[in-house]
């Protein structure tokens, strides 16, 4: 059920010290999770601060996630400063949004004004059950419940850890787990993190999400468990470099490779490297990643790939040893930018490239383009309805992106995907209104349009450009095969009181043609959800 007993000692070790110590204010120096709802506040914040040209509010590195939480009170403590001397005004429906920011990050504010903050002890606990109710489906109630606790020494070092007991999992056939009890554990997060100044090192198990997407993002996503990894970033005024090197679970063997091999399994690895920039007094951001995804059944460690400051590009290429099959690696390219204009308006766009074929000398040339695009907008106080927010975003990801000949190249970690959570083959708009109906209270109103083709990521990888001549040629229609179509109309009441507590009553209508690309088969529903967060910490 824990997949880390180590995980198991390092929080009695925590409670031990907690207990001996007394002392057990929120250290601070620890990562900020994904899924944590101040995100979604501090984007709101960012959007209607860069409407002010003129003010130097030292920015966050916002394609690059997570944040730590002295991160984002350093942030505040500048928004702070510019609000008190009058280069900031808000008008009241977005100032709340800065006082329960306030509410939440105001130890970590205070312990960043002391030379000295000590030795710090955090523990934690959150409750996020969820309730559904569908036509078609049993009333069901499942959630996510997790114990944390972090220890902070000085100011260079902290250390951290979190077990989820995630019962969404208990029915999921892809779960990669033990099921003991009726219950689906594992360790969410478990990393060290050294800190210096301008310079991270962080060694274990943690959230990476690079990109700007609302919906999701294309190179690595939070969508499934965090990856265990040794990685470091380091900072120069306007510009952050991130690395960090990945050991994936291991996959079966393909059934041709069995007979070849004494074992059943191949080892997996990812090296990937990230250059993140800001400019315009933080209204643009741009963000430059190449990664490689490589492994086999006698493939270890190689430092190439654990070097940050070469080209991954120019490894695979040059890499004449021809692993299994031509399983050199798998190599992506990504490119986000976001940029912030006055009058409360941003853009974002990532480009995702696996593989785009350039020459034309053999029948193998004529593999379809394998890329991802996502872009988007955002408006803040649309046409001066103050308090509201609209955002409009579109991918498209192509067949076979983030599949591969190989099993184990395949772009997916405990059986899912590492970037976006949809996969290969599928094209999907949505469009999202928000409203502060008061500074507790907040209406969301949504539309989602789905074309979703028969590839898969776990699909073997299919060839029938082999098939032709170069005279010939070879198209595919997108998405391909029967295309499943779905529409969907989401909508939701937020009441968040406090930092500690939400709870969100959501109603959603569904209706798919082509369900599961099977023709002619229709689906039609209505869902409804109670969701809540409660979390409790010392402090």
């Amino acid at each position: 059920m824990i997949n880390n007993t180590w995980t198991k000692y390092f929080a009695l070790i925590f409670l031990g010290y907690a207990i001996l110590s007394g002392d057990s204010n929120a250290a601070g120096h620890e990562t900020l999770p994904t899924y944590h709802w101040a995100y979604q506040y501090i984007d709101q914040l960012y959007l209607r601060i860069n409407n002010h040209s003129t003010v130097k509010v030292p920015p966050l590195f916002i394609l690059n996630k997570p944040y730590t939480r002295d991160d984002v009170a350093r942030w505040l403590g500048h928004v702070r400063k510019a609000v008190i001397t009058g280069q900031i005004s808000f008008e009241p429906k977005s100032e709340f949004l800065l006082n329960r920011l306030y509410q939440e990050f105001g130890v970590e504010m205070a312990v960043l004004k002391t030379d000295d903050p000590g030795d710090k002890l955090g523990l934690s606990c959150s409750l996020s059950p969820q309730a559904e109710l569908a036509s078609d489906q049993p009333f069901d109630v499942n959630g996510q419940y997790r114990v944390s606790a972090s220890l902070a020494v000085g100011n260079w070092l902290t250390m951290a850890t979190t077990i989820n007991n995630n019962r969404s999992l208990r029915d999921d056939s892809l779960y990669w787990g033990k099921k003991k009890w009726g219950q689906t554990a594992y360790s969410e997060q478990g990393y060290a993190r050294l800190h210096w100044r301008q310079f991270e090192m962080r060694f274990g198990r943690d959230f990476i999400k690079w990109g700007p997407g609302e919906t999701g993002q294309l190179l690595l996503s939070d969508y499934g468990r965090p990856l265990d990894f040794f990685g470091f970033s380091a900072q120069l005024k306007k510009i952050k470099l991130t690395y960090f090197f990945a050991n994936l679970k291991h996959r079966p063997l393909d059934n041709f490779l069995k007979p070849q091999y004494d074992g059943l399994y191949a080892n997996r690895y990812i090296a990937a490297h990230r250059l993140d920039s800001h400019w315009l007094n933080g209204r643009l951001h741009i963000g430059l990643t190449e990664a490689v995804l490589f492994g086999g059944p006698a493939r270890n460690v190689e430092f190439a790939y654990a070097n940050p400051f070469i080209t991954y590009f120019g490894a695979v290429e040059n890499d004449q040893q021809s692993y299994i099959n031509g399983g050199n690696g798998n190599l992506f390219a990504d490119f986000d930018i976001k940029l912030y204009l006055c009058q409360n308006i941003a853009f974002w766009a990532e480009i995702l490239v696996d593989d785009l074929q350039v020459d034309r000398g053999n029948a193998g040339d004529l593999e379809p383009p394998e890329w991802g695009l996502l872009f988007g907008g955002q408006l803040a106080d649309l046409f001066g309805w103050l308090g509201s927010d609209f955002w409009l975003e579109y991918v498209r990801i192509t067949n076979r992106t983030y599949n591969a000949y190989v099993s184990w190249e395949r772009w997916v970690n405990c059986n899912q995907p590492i970037g976006h959570y949809l996969g290969n083959d599928f094209d999907r708009w949505e469009a999202r209104l928000s409203y502060w109906l008061n500074p507790c209270l907040r209406f969301h109103l949504g539309v989602v349009r789905l074309r979703r083709g028969e590839g898969r990521v776990e699909k073997p990888f299919d060839t029938p450009w082999m098939d032709r001549t170069l005279d010939e040629g070879y198209r595919e229609p997108f998405p391909t095969g029967i295309v499943e179509k779905n529409i969907e109309v989401p909508c939701s009441l937020v009441f968040q009181p406090n930092a500690q507590f939400w709870l969100s009553l959501g109603m959603k209508y569904i209706r798919i043609q082509n369900v599961e690309n099977k023709f002619g088969e229709r689906q039609q529903d209505w869902r409804f959800t109670i969701d809540a967060w409660f979390e409790w910490k010392t402090r």
